[in-house]
């Protein structure tokens, strides 16, 4: 199991314990989950090594003491609730990847958990990927992703294939991601990939599904700051028709909203 993989999954099993009703997750079941991952000293190490570089990054909360995790053995995300009504409809965040794609061509270089001044690590490019597919409800071709993030084709599948492969959790770590294959090629990567959103509440479309499975559904304040810079570059530089100026207008009021409560939570 890599390190992107060991650190996701650590979040998705906090995640299920939190979706739960666990106050906080139990370390020592964590581990235990991750049958033969954190086994015997080395094991213990690396344990140690990727719990800090979760906290390191705000991602996580440890140290804990409650009723069911004594001794400080309790573990949870870190992540503020988002009032509904701030979360964006499908119809604001089309508009958004409709801008992005006329005036920045790419993905967002924002990665949803990576705060400012961290360093890069291979969770970044992987929750870059799975919150750009949440985003779009549809399929994008793997070829499109590899241009966009200059990597190779088959870089940009293992990056996605960590996300989905079975391992420690017999489904995989998201089980929303979809891959499309031609089948009349003999190519082994797939051509096309999307986050599927099952049944689509209108309101929060993402709900469930992408970077919500590994428990981090709001955005992060880089991520925030970013769809902002973006809408008032649009507002400001396209020739958009009224009712999609609206739709971004929308979304920066519920994003402005937002970054004023992520800021007084940092305070």
């Amino acid at each position: 199991m890599t390190p992107t993989e060991r650190l996701l999954t650590i979040l998705r099993l906090i995640n299920e314990a939190q979706d739960r009703g666990a106050v906080v997750a139990a370390a020592t079941r964590v581990r235990e989950q991750m049958a033969g991952i954190y086994e015997g000293t080395a094991g213990a190490r690396m344990w140690r090594r990727d719990i800090r570089t979760l906290r390191d990054r705000g991602l996580i909360e440890t140290d804990l003491s409650t009723r069911m995790t004594p001794n400080r053995t309790g573990i949870r995300l870190r992540v503020p609730a988002k009032p509904e009504r701030l979360h964006l409809t499908g119809r604001e965040h089309a508009a958004i990847s409709r801008a992005r794609r006329a005036l920045r061509g790419t993905i967002s270089s924002v990665s949803p958990l990576r705060p400012r001044e961290s360093p890069r690590h291979g969770i970044d490019d992987a929750s870059r990927i799975l919150r750009f597919l949440e985003e779009n409800d549809e399929e994008v071709e793997l070829g499109q992703l590899s241009s966009w993030l200059n990597l190779p084709q088959r870089d940009v599948y293992e990056l996605i294939d960590a996300l989905t492969r079975e391992d420690v959790i017999n489904r995989g770590v998201v089980t929303s991601i979809e891959f499309g294959y031609d089948v009349d090629e003999t190519a082994d990567l797939p051509t096309t990939v999307r986050v599927f959103r099952g049944s689509v509440r209108c309101q929060s479309p993402t709900r469930g599904c992408g970077m919500d499975e590994l428990g981090f559904f709001p955005y992060s304040l880089p991520e925030t700051e970013d769809r902002l810079s973006l809408i008032d570059e649009a507002l400001s530089k396209l020739a958009l028709e009224g009712p999609e100026r609206q739709l971004l207008s929308q979304a920066r009021a519920k994003l402005t909203e937002w970054r004023v409560n992520l800021m007084a939570a940092m305070s």
